[in-house]
This record gives structure tokens, C-alpha cells and sequence, in this order.
């Protein structure tokens, strides 16, 4: 054999066991938001944003509306959410991804003694924002 073909082999032997590869766990597949609006992401550029957002219990969100998608994982808590257009409340807990409704009035409110915490993922066009406050 040739030197260099006998040193990979021999490396080859010396090496450890194969990796264990990832396991991918489906949580959520969805077209529509949870009021049950098609969405889909503003053309063009997009900026993502991501952030953490902390509640605290007995707190709340004010009011508010999304002109573009937002996709929000709850990481802790319940958190119960009011759709002012169509008088729905939905609640969601830890674990939970929620495709937030896009254009509709809507305020949330945490349920018992624990606070909240959401991964808040938005797609915008650069520069804009995602969070629309009534006044």
C-alpha cells in the first residue's frame, strides 16, 4: 500500500464511533393564523427580528395590532388572548407556537400565578415596525 493510503486507513480505524445525527421534532405546521387568516411574508426585503418578551403575573399587552406576520413561541406560563374583532379568546401555554393574527385588534392577559415568557420572531420590510398600539 501507499504511505498516505495507509495513514487515512489508519485513521479511519483510530476514529470514534459516528455521531449520533439531530432528532427534528415537528411542534406546529400551519398556514393560517390562529383566528384562521391565510398569511403570508410582505414581498420584497425582509428583516427578522427576534426577541424575548417577559410578562409578568397578573400583567398583560394593551391593545394592539400586527401589520406584517409574527410567529411567537411560548417558552413559560399561560398566556389568554383577546381578539377584539372577532370575540375570540384563545389560551396558550408553554410549548405552544402561535401565528398571531395580522391586521385585528387584540390584547392578552396572563393566566394564574406564573409570568409569561414568548420568543417573538417577526418578518418586516427593513426598518418597520411590528406592533401598532390603539389609541
Amino acid at each position: 500500500m501507499q504511505p498516505v493510503l495507509v495513514s487515512v486507513l489508519a485513521l479511519l480505524a483510530a476514529a470514534p464511533a459516528a455521531m449520533p445525527g439531530p432528532v427534528s421534532t415537528p411542534i406546529a405546521s400551519t398556514g393560517t393564523t390562529w383566528s384562521g387568516q391565510p398569511f403570508a411574508v410582505p414581498p420584497g426585503s425582509l428583516q427578522v427580528i427576534a426577541q424575548t418578551t417577559d410578562i409578568p403575573a397578573g400583567g398583560g399587552l394593551g391593545v394592539h395590532k400586527h401589520p406584517y406576520p409574527r410567529f411567537v413561541y411560548v417558552l413559560a406560563g399561560r398566556l389568554a388572548v383577546i381578539n377584539d374583532d372577532t370575540h375570540e379568546t384563545r389560551t396558550f401555554e408553554a410549548g405552544a407556537f402561535v401565528v398571531e393574527v395580522i391586521g385585528q385588534w387584540h390584547h392578552a392577559r396572563v393566566v394564574g400565578d406564573q409570568p409569561v415568557k414568548l420568543l417573538v420572531i417577526d418578518q418586516v420590510p427593513p426598518g418597520a415596525a411590528n406592533l401598532v398600539m390603539k389609541p
